[in-house]
């Protein structure tokens, strides 16, 4: 562990864990998205390629920032709402950072994990507006 999380500001031991899903116990007096049993879903950790320093999402309980949170979809678990941030932005950032646009091929191998089918669902529209 010492290794692996070496660069967050959590000390020692740490839970560790970025996407996160479930049920608002409390919020601050400037929270205005959400309240107390609202089922929510994110990615805690706002700056992660670039600054590893928020972990906790595994953990029983966890504050984070209002912005880094999204309500649950009703038709979601919490298992399967907590599998999607990450893959959404990789899905996202990859061919974003790849330089990928509209009428461009792109060869995704595999197909079978959690990355592959949120990369096919995204609308044509959505990957037109990546430059």
């Amino acid at each position: 562990m010492e290794a692996l999380f070496k660069d967050t500001d959590s000390p020692l031991p740490t839970a560790p864990g970025y996407d996160v899903a479930g049920v608002v116990v409390k919020v601050g007096s400037e929270v205005k998205k959400f309240k107390v049993g609202d089922e929510v879903y994110g990615d805690i950790n706002e700056n992660a390629l670039e600054y590893p320093k928020v972990v906790g999402s595994l953990a029983e309980y966890t504050a984070v920032e209002e912005k880094l949170l999204a309500h649950k979809p009703k038709n979601l678990s919490f298992v399967e709402a907590a599998s999607l941030p990450l893959a959404i932005e990789t899905a996202y950032e990859g061919p974003e950072r790849a330089g990928f646009s509209a009428g461009k091929s792109i060869l995704v191998l595999g197909g079978a994990g959690g990355l592959e089918p949120t990369l096919f669902s995204l609308p044509s529209m959505f990957l037109a507006h990546l430059r």
